[in-house]
């Protein structure tokens, strides 16, 4: 997605009624405290507010825009203020000092909780359909509703710094926002039968947190691990030649081993290893296709000193040879 082509959306992070105006704003429609409603310009949008007990926002929203769409959201500096995202349909990515990381329905990252205290852009491709609940609440007001919930959230963001975290979406919570999203067609009750699911919803989602947070697979990283890894990834592909340990990166930017190892599968999905090969072979397959460059160059320079190895591997990820990547464009 390039910049030029986007529609940027600015506004601060908080209630959700600021989404709301920084929306109307830009694009008119109708909106109140409780709404907001799009249906003609490049942007098509249907957001609803629902107020759950222990003041707790819930937002159940769906949009689909025709052209490349960027939130921009600055902090609101509440370390008190927390939020939570489940998407079920879609997918977006969000930017950290122009750093990506996607946030998509049915992977590792369907929810996406964070508190205020640091900047995120949300960026949206064209034409995709997004479908998502989001819940805000203070952590100080969790008492009213479900007393054992606060310990969760506090042993996460209790802190006062800025973090954020993702995980799964599990298939119970995702019948439950189908649910939620059924429930909004009913002509009779849509608003009580929504609410309700909304707090299944929410019990449901600290739970599983609080599963995930006592087997020790929930990941989070504050905004510096994210710099680290940002820098390490950068690293990685604009050095494809080099040959390294995780013991000597390690040592380079600060942390252990096993830390720099931990995070970068969290933020990536991947290995330290395995990223960086499948950042040779993408640019040794850029390269051959351009019929400029013989097999052994590109594999000398991917920092192959056995050819074999470098066809094996190419073949392996990219299932052709380099070879054969020459011999397609000669035909051409």
């Amino acid at each position: 997605m390039t910049k030029t082509s986007a529609i940027e959306i600015t506004f601060q992070e908080g209630s959700i009624v600021n989404y709301y105006k920084a929306l109307n704003k830009k694009f008119g429609g109708e909106y109140t405290s409780d709404s907001c409603i799009i249906n003609s310009g490049p942007i098509q949008t249907n957001l609803f507010r629902y107020d759950l007990p222990g003041e707790i926002e819930m937002n159940v929203c769906e949009t689909v825009s025709s052209k490349p769409l960027i939130i921009k959201r600055t902090p609101d500096n509440d370390a008190d203020l927390i939020h939570i995202n489940l998407i079920l349909h879609g997918k977006y990515t969000q930017a950290y000092n122009d750093q990506l990381m996607h946030v998509e329905a049915g992977s590792t990252k369907g929810i996406f909780l964070y508190d205020g205290m640091f900047p995120i852009n949300a960026e949206f491709q064209a034409n995709t359909v997004i479908k998502w609940v989001g819940f805000k609440l203070k952590m100080s007001g969790l008492t009213e509703l479900m007393e054992e919930a606060k310990p969760v959230l506090e042993n996460l963001f209790g802190g006062k710094t800025a973090i954020a975290y993702h995980a799964i979406l599990k298939s119970e919570l995702e019948t439950i926002i189908n649910d939620i999203f059924s429930y909004k067609q009913l002509a009779f009750g849509s608003a009580p039968m929504i609410i309700s699911k909304g707090l299944e919803l929410f019990v449901n989602l600290i739970n599983t947190i609080r599963l995930l947070v006592n087997d020790n697979s929930l990941s989070g990283l504050h905004p510096e691990d994210l710099k680290r890894l940002y820098a390490l990834k950068e690293r990685l592909t604009s050095n494809l030649e080099e040959k390294f340990t995780i013991e000597s990166l390690a040592e380079d930017f600060g942390v252990s081993s096993s830390k720099l190892k931990r995070d970068f599968k969290q933020l990536y999905d991947t290995s330290i290893y395995h990223f960086h090969t499948l950042a040779k072979m993408d640019e040794a397959f850029r390269r051959l296709k351009t019929g400029e460059y013989s097999v052994s160059e590109v594999g000398y320079d991917m920092g192959y000193q056995n050819l074999s190895k470098f066809s094996e591997m190419f073949k392996k990820i990219k299932g052709i040879s380099p070879k054969e990547v020459i011999k397609l464009q000669e035909v051409v």
